[in-house]
């Protein structure tokens, strides 16, 4: 029987919805269009691939498709995102920690989300406390995204490592 993969429908879902979100925002100018910035926000942690885009000895033509070269490297960090993302949901329910098993090993792994959350925490706090003046009451939009994004990425992986520590716990007290 055939069983339905996030890991492969949400990035194709994702990066077509970004596609469609960035091709309606039109080419960047001075004016940052909501929907751009509602791309970026429900994509935030896509955002670090941009800063490939500006790597010099890349030799990636400006226009691609229509797209310019910080939004194809952006999403390629959608597909990224969203594939680690459905791979953490399909996986959810088979994933089984050994009773034998390390606290270091799961603690390590989530770590670079917490990580990442911290940032996007920042990075959302900032659009609040800096906003552009050429469109002072949109930037928000992003901001809140970014913001659900960051609460997630250090909530559940705070839970995780939570719940480790305490099953370490007990497996020594018991």
């Amino acid at each position: 029987m055939w069983k339905l993969k996030l890991a492969w429908l949400l990035p194709l879902i994702n990066v077509t919805v970004a596609a469609m979100l960035l091709h309606l925002a039109g080419p960047r100018s001075g004016y940052l269009p909501t929907a751009r910035l509602i791309c970026a926000g429900l994509n935030a942690p896509a955002l670090a691939f941009t800063l490939v885009a500006d790597w010099r000895p890349l030799s990636v033509p400006d226009l691609v498709l229509g797209f310019e070269r910080s939004d194809i490297f952006f999403m390629v960090g959608v597909l990224i995102v969203w594939f680690c993302v459905g791979r953490v949901i399909d996986r959810h329910g088979l994933a089984k920690t050994d009773s034998e098993s390390r606290v270091i090993i799961p603690v390590l792994k989530q770590i670079l989300p917490l990580c990442i959350g911290a940032f996007l925490l920042y990075v959302g706090l900032h659009d609040f406390q800096e906003p552009t003046f050429n469109n002072l009451g949109r930037r928000p939009h992003r901001g809140v995204l970014t913001l659900a994004w960051a609460g997630t990425l250090i909530c559940l992986p705070g839970h995780a490592i939570i719940v480790e520590i305490r099953r370490a716990k007990d497996k020594k007290v018991g």
